[in-house]
């Protein structure tokens, strides 16, 4: 067993058999319908999934409800 260094793995370009490191996607440039449809409506905050459903809904979201709660509304208005 090799001994650890401490630091994270960087990108692997040449792949000699391991994993590359895979790249983080900017959510806050995207539209919430392109993250929806993406399938990625689960990466966001509870505050970021509160103030898309005020945006698109044009509701308020109790204080008790869940974040997969929230998501199963997104997904229902975007038909996704």
């Amino acid at each position: 067993m090799t001994a650890s260094t401490g630091r994270k793995r960087g990108d692997d370009t040449s792949n000699n058999g391991v994993r590359a490191k895979k790249t983080k996607v900017d959510i806050a440039e995207m539209d919430t319908r392109e993250i929806a449809e993406k399938g990625m409506l689960e990466s966001l905050t509870v505050a970021q999934l509160r103030a898309a459903i005020g945006e698109h809904l044009s509701c308020a979201v109790k204080q008790g409800t869940r974040k997969a709660e929230m998501v199963e509304m997104l997904k229902k208005y975007f038909k996704v």
